[in-house]
């Protein structure tokens, strides 16, 4: 329809590429005997005081479990997505949190995510999440793995990025030599008219 046939054919050709050496290193560091991880995801829209929805075979839910993860909202939540109680959520103790950001227009307590962001920033606005009631005793928080994402890369082409991103947080022997900032970097450079810049997915504690 575009006229683009060509460029679709690229684009296609490096989707599936890099899409298969994500899931082959997970299955090699499956069969090395690495255990599946838990975790919990959360839109990080309203700020820490409020629950936002969590994901369950949809969008972050389903990119969880293809990677091999626990997403601790599976029978815990009655739809595709919505709140999972907070009790809940310490009760699981996830080893890895993952809240979704993004640069939402008056939304002063959300995470901050996205072209006009510093990582400081995206950080100051990921810190109340971890220092919610009871977070303290999870285990990811004491290990580091509470992170911010930006939600829209859930649902584009370019969703390897985040695949590449939480792959690296579950098994990170076996991503050592994988820069999903770089990859993301890389797409901008090629395929998109805008230029690379600000903060995409990080986690809280450098």
């Amino acid at each position: 329809v575009m006229g683009t046939s060509e460029r679709a054919e690229e684009l296609a050709a490096l989707y599936e590429r890099e899409y298969n050496d994500v899931m082959a290193r997970v299955a090699r560091a499956k069969a090395a005997g690495a255990t599946a991880r838990k975790v919990y995801v959360e839109l990080g829209q309203g700020g820490a005081g409020t629950v936002g929805n969590t994901y369950n075979g949809t969008m972050w839910g389903k990119i969880i479990t293809t990677l091999g993860a626990e997403n601790v909202a599976t029978g815990r939540i009655p739809g595709p997505w919505g709140p999972l109680n907070a009790e809940a959520v310490i009760a699981a103790d996830p080893d890895v949190i993952l809240i979704a950001g993004s640069s939402w227009l008056n939304r002063p307590n959300a995470v901050r995510t996205g072209y006009d962001t510093t990582a400081d920033t995206t950080r100051g606005s990921l810190a109340p999440y971890a220092a919610r009631p009871g977070w303290a005793s999870l285990r990811a928080v004491k290990d580091g793995n509470v992170n911010a994402i930006e939600h829209g890369l859930c649902r584009t082409l370019f969703d390897f990025v985040a695949f590449q991103y939480i792959a690296k947080r579950l098994y990170p022997e076996a991503f050592q030599d994988v820069d999903p900032e770089a990859s993301f970097r890389a797409y901008h450079a090629r395929y998109l008219p805008v230029a690379y810049s600000g903060t995409w997915m990080l986690p809280l504690t450098p």
